[in-house]
This record gives structure tokens, sequence and C-alpha cells, in this order.
């Protein structure tokens, strides 16, 4: 992880409300992560932020952002996301981490009502994950993510194709 010690102004911009945003001008992709644990951290991460496509995927490595609770659709999708810490979570949008190596959340804590979008974690890296008993989670969770051997669920309701293609899964 690159530290960035002060607030990147000339490559996000941070409202009012606290989403960080793109101001336009795309971020260098020389740097293998962000640092945002500084005063005027962000809360929130904007839709697509960092996310790529399948044929254009971006070099971001890390993120440290210990203020954030809201990720966006898409925010790491198709990245090269290797390692992260987030806040106390309480929305992951759609897509937010699919097809990432990201292979765990450690010391990011899911509040009780954490809202989880449809393929948040399709066919990404995650290894395990606990998810609590208020959760909400949308369809598609973990599809083909060959890498989840183990998930604790504790919600009544597991939506369509949940684990579909979750080959190595072994407990949940």
């Amino acid at each position: 992880l690159i530290p960035i010690e002060e607030p990147v102004t000339n490559l996000f911009s941070l409202s009012a409300s606290g989403t960080l945003s793109s101001n336009g001008t795309p971020y260098p992709y020389r740097y293998a992560g962000f640092n945002f644990g500084y005063a005027d951290s962000p809360k929130s991460i904007a839709d697509g932020l960092f996310g790529g496509t399948e044929s254009s995927s971006r070099d971001i490595k890390a993120v440290y952002a210990p203020d954030v609770s809201s990720i966006g659709n898409n925010a790491f999708a198709y990245s090269n996301l290797e390692d992260a810490l987030f806040g106390s979570l309480d929305n992951i949008g759609n897509e937010a981490f699919r097809k990432v190596p990201l292979h765990e959340l450690e010391g990011t804590r899911f509040v009780n009502s954490v809202t989880i979008g449809n393929g948040a974690f399709r066919e990404s890296g995650i290894a395990y994950l606990d998810i609590p008993s208020g959760a909400t989670i949308g369809t598609d969770l973990f599809r083909d993510d060959k890498s989840l051997y183990r998930v604790s669920i504790s919600t009544e309701k597991i939506p369509e194709r949940t684990f579909y293609g979750c080959t190595k899964l072994e407990d949940a």
C-alpha cells in the first residue's frame, strides 16, 4: 500500500455527504493503492470509481478506508484489488467486487442490517465471509467464486444462485 497522507483532490472529489467520486481525471495507474485514513476521509465509494471492465481491469491493489460504510455498484469490479480494509459496512452495491482477487475483508465489519447487492462477490477471490443475521443479500452473491470454501450466513432466506459454481465450498 502506498500511503497517501493528504486528500488527493487532483484525483477525487469528496462531497459534503462524504461520497468519494472521480473529478474526471483518471487516477494514475502507477499507484498500487490508496490510504484514505486522513481527516476528510470518505464515507462512501461512488459507483464504478475503481472498477474496470472484463477487457480492461484497473491496477489498484489495496485500499485502506476505515471510515467508509457504503460501497457503490461496480466500485471495484474487474480491478486487481488484493487487500482492503473498510469501516463498518452497511451497504455493498451490486457487483461491487466482481472478479476481484481479494481473498478476505479482514478487519472489516458489517452492521447487522447490511445490504449486499446482487453478485457483489461474483467470480471474486473471497475465500470466507461472515454475514450477519439481519443482512439482506441479493442473488448470485458468490456465483462462480472458485475460492470460496467457508461462509457463515445466518439469514433464513438464501436467494437464487447464491453459491452456484462455488466448487470449493465446504461449509455454509
